[in-house]
Formats: structure tokens, C-alpha cells, sequence
């Protein structure tokens, strides 16, 4: 199967309006991601929009740890030129998301450092990425991590006019003001962890009505991973905790203070010979 000048190889993904899959292009012979977004009806002008705002936020970031976007190309019909399908053109990796990947701890620990350094660089270019999560974060082979899906960005200063996030994850500033700040980064990167190191739900923040659930309420829920993981890295355990704290000045103040952590607990954790991601099932 063709699309224009891509043959198409395999189907990655597919949401309600948009698909992505693997395409090898005719005038380099190499394998990309193309994110194929259906614009229908006008309301779903929106999609057009997002998949604009994410090619233009990925043009601001340079980093080994961050997918990278290289064309936006919209096709139009060929009568009154409206457009019906936009195609980004993407960074292929060869993986699987962090919650799908069989990870050792160490692993994770390496992993969850290389996420801190991609955090690092976004928020020095201005950029928040509001929906970090495991199925965010591509892991492969050969030390491969890919922070992917940046749909949700936003440019640090910009007006926000709707919650956005997923709620497992969401800070609990942004349901209520729909703040989005490093810190609500680092917050969604808490409950990454937590996640990924519990294999266990992080109670949501947000109720079925989309209201802040009462911090009272939340904590009575709240389990520290020491709790359910005795014995755990306790600067590791206690990095979990301050993310998700709810006031967010209690949290880190930047992503560079999380990597130092991090780095800390990766040089007691991981052996030199065994730093990597490699050797994934």
C-alpha cells in the first residue's frame, strides 16, 4: 500500500482520528513513523491545529531522548482546497512503550534518568510537555528512549483553555486552574514512576465529574512505594513522593535537580557493564 511517495509497512497505532504507521520513503530508502491525522467534518479543524502546534513545538527541541518530527504535509481535496488529511512525518523507533517493556529496576532507574535529561532540555527550550506518561516514553534496543507524543505540549506562557492530561497522571493544579508548569511535568513524571516501579494505579486526581479530589481523600488512598515495596532505593522512593506532592512548591524545583537524583541512584543501582537498555524482551 502507497501513500503518495511512502510505502506503507505496518499499521503502529490507531486513535479516533488519526493512525500511525511505519513508511519507508521513496527518495531515501528510510524506515519513518508517519502519523496520518483524518480531518472530516469542521469540527475537526482542532486535529489540523494540534498536529500543527506538536510539529511546531518539536522544531524547538533537539535531544537524543525526544522523537523528532521532520515534515507537515497537509492534503487537500481537489475541489475548494479544503484540507482532509495532514501527515507528520516522524522519527521511527524500533521498540516498545515503557509499559509494555519488560524492565529490570536498574533498567527502569536508567530509563527514568534518560527521561529526566529529555525533561531538562524541554523546559530550557520552553516547552511543557503535559501528558508525560509510560506509554509516552519509547524504549528499545541498543540504549534506545524516545519521549514521543508531544500533542498535548504547550509553550511555557501560553493561554490554556481546557484541562488536558490524562487523569492517572494529571497534576492536581492542573484540573482545578489548568496550570501547566515544570512542576506539573515533574508530577506527571512522579506518577510515571510510580507506575512503572509499582505496576500499580496511581489513584487519579480528577473525579468522574472532572472536579480535584480533596487532598484528604487522595492521601487516604495514597500508598508510598516503600510501603508496598520494602526494601526499595529510599532516595528513589523518597524522589517518588516529593513529585507528587500536591502542593507544587514542595515538589522539585526543576527537572535538573530529579536527573541528579537519579544519576545518584543509577550509580548505586546499575553496574557499569550493565548501563543500557539493551537486552529487552
Amino acid at each position: 500500500m502507497k501513500i503518495g511517495k511512502f510505502t506503507v509497512q505496518s499499521n503502529l497505532g490507531t486513535g479516533a482520528h488519526s493512525s500511525i504507521l511505519q513508511i519507508r520513503r521513496a527518495e531515501d530508502s528510510r524506515t519513518y513513523a508517519l502519523k496520518v491525522v483524518n480531518i472530516d467534518e469542521p469540527e475537526d479543524m482542532k486535529f489540523l491545529r494540534q498536529a500543527e502546534h506538536e510539529f511546531e513545538v518539536l522544531q524547538k527541541l533537539s535531544h537524543p531522548n525526544i522523537i523528532k518530527a521532520h515534515a507537515l504535509e497537509k492534503e487537500k481535496a481537489w475541489m475548494f482546497g479544503k484540507v482532509t488529511k495532514v501527515h507528520l512525518l516522524m522519527e521511527f523507533v524500533s521498540g516498545q512503550t515503557m509499559d509494555k517493556a519488560r524492565l529490570t529496576l536498574p533498567q527502569k532507574v536508567h530509563a527514568f534518568r534518560l527521561v529526566s535529561e529529555a525533561l531538562v532540555h524541554m523546559h530550557r527550550r520552553e516547552v511543557l510537555h503535559g501528558d508525560l506518561k509510560p506509554n509516552n516514553v519509547m524504549v528499545g534496543k541498543k540504549g534506545v528512549l524516545k519521549v514521543i507524543d508531544f500533542g498535548l505540549a504547550h509553550l511555557r506562557g501560553e493561554a490554556k483553555d481546557r484541562i488536558t492530561g490524562t487523569p492517572e497522571y494529571i497534576a492536581p493544579e492542573t484540573v482545578k486552574s489548568k496550570i501547566l508548569s515544570e512542576r506539573t511535568d515533574l508530577y506527571n513524571f512522579g506518577a510515571l514512576m510510580y507506575r512503572a516501579v509499582t505496576n500499580q494505579a496511581l489513584m487519579h486526581r480528577i473525579d468522574e465529574g472532572g472536579e480535584v479530589i480533596e487532598e484528604k481523600v487522595w492521601a487516604k488512598y495514597y500508598k508510598p512505594i516503600e510501603e508496598l515495596l520494602p526494601g526499595i532505593d529510599q532516595d528513589l522512593a523518597k524522589l517518588v513522593g516529593d513529585c507528587l506532592q500536591t502542593d507544587p512548591r514542595k515538589r522539585p524545583e526543576r527537572a535538573s535537580d530529579v536527573q541528579n537524583v537519579l544519576s545518584q541512584v543509577e550509580e548505586r543501582l546499575v553496574p557499569t557493564p550493565e548501563k543500557g537498555l539493551d537486552g529487552l524482551e
